[in-house]
């Protein structure tokens, strides 16, 4: 499988899920990244992939949920494609979501904001 974004996970458990003693399937996984690193941009973000993940396993859905931090922020960042190894980034777009639920009060932020102010 190439990529390990929520769809490349999401193939691997499936398809291993599927997997028996009668019919074993043998999986590798490929991404370009040899892990998560956010000062590299890198980091999965649950959306629309959480309730496909949902469709394919509710256990791991929440497990997935449970480990997973509140999301705060979005920064968008790129690096030039002819020099992936460079330490230099351009942003694209930066938001503060923490501020924009606040500012929009009402049922948005008593639903958004948790206990702890995330």
């Amino acid at each position: 499988i190439v990529g390990t974004g929520i769809s490349g996970l999401g193939i691997a458990h499936a398809l291993n899920s599927l997997s028996s003693e009668d019919n074993e399937f043998e999986l590798s996984l490929f991404d370009a990244r040899t892990g998560l690193n956010p000062q590299d941009g890198a980091g999965i973000q649950l959306n629309g992939g959480l309730a496909a993940l949902g469709k394919i396993d509710k256990d791991l859905q929440r497990a997935v949920m449970d480990a997973g931090m509140p999301q705060v922020g979005i920064r968008s960042r790129t690096k030039a494609w002819d020099n992936p190894s460079s330490s230099n980034f351009d942003t694209l777009l930066e938001l503060d979501l923490l501020k924009l639920v606040r500012n929009a009060g009402g049922e948005t932020t008593a639903e958004l904001v948790q206990e702890d102010g995330t």
